[in-house]
């Protein structure tokens, strides 16, 4: 695929949310072309999925395994969305145990925290195939064109036009942008990036759009944290027979 070809819409990050509202956006606007460009190799963003080469259907969920919803506010569209998701079976309600030890390694009881205030919900398949699964229920006439392995790392926006380049020069045009990812918009991308101006700094100069100046001042303010990945490994004459019924099991770690 082509990647000099204008859209109606582009949107940068493959996550979850990505794919909701790219899906979302198909069912109301079935003659629309989408560009999705996402850096990993694959669906998922921060929900992304591992398949092992070697050990058939071996699968690890090394971003999120699951995500929690809290719906205190009663939103009609969100919980429809989500009985949907339930209906489709694409998701199931989390009943994994969780472990929370404290600094003499002894079993605490969970506190509620903003992570477990909600519902957990788990993929029925792998994370990665979620965002799959969503994304396809609305892209039936193919109208999405993916770009994986690529990284954005300047965006201008001319004459009511926007126009991203990639790391590796490619070019990508379109009248409307969704960025599920805030690192265009955020101070971490100086250094991720090494660039000396927040990309949408630089395709909106201050003063020129007052809602674009206070979005970028609210994200001035808000910090991020790397994400870590864990991997437990085992002696290889480990061996142990585990008569555990649930699927799967979570860890919560200190800060």
């Amino acid at each position: 695929m082509k990647s000099d070809v204008k859209y109606d819409l582009l949107i940068i990050g493959g996550g979850i949310s990505a794919c909701v509202f790219a899906s979302k956006y198909l069912k109301n606007n079935i003659t629309k072309k989408i560009g999705l460009i996402e850096i990993g190799r694959g669906l998922g963003g921060r929900s992304s999925t591992r398949i092992s080469k070697k050990y058939k259907g071996w699968k690890l969920n090394h971003g999120s395994p699951n995500f929690n919803i809290s719906n205190s506010n009663n939103n009609l569209l969100l919980k429809r969305y989500i009985d949907e998701l339930l209906e489709n079976k694409y998701i199931k309600i989390d009943d994994s145990d969780i472990f929370f030890l404290n600094e003499d390694s002894h079993l605490e009881t969970i506190k509620k925290s903003e992570f477990t205030c909600g519902v957990n919900y788990l993929s029925l398949d792998s994370m990665s195939e979620l965002s799959k699964k969503i994304i396809e229920s609305n892209n039936l006439r193919e109208k999405v064109d993916f770009f994986f392995e690529t990284l954005i790392v300047d965006m201008k926006f001319n004459d009511k036009e926007w126009i991203l380049t990639s790391k590796n020069g490619d070019k990508f045009k379109s009248k409307y942008l969704i960025c599920s990812t805030n690192l265009l918009l955020h101070k971490r991308s100086l250094k991720i990036l090494n660039v000396n101006q927040i990309p949408l700094r630089k395709a909106i100069p201050i003063n020129n759009d007052k809602k674009i100046d206070l979005l970028l001042n609210f994200l001035e303010e808000q910090t991020f944290i790397p994400r870590l990945t864990f991997l437990i490994y085992t002696h290889e004459n480990y061996s142990y027979k585990d008569y555990y019924s649930k699927k799967t099991k979570v860890f919560l770690f200190k800060k």
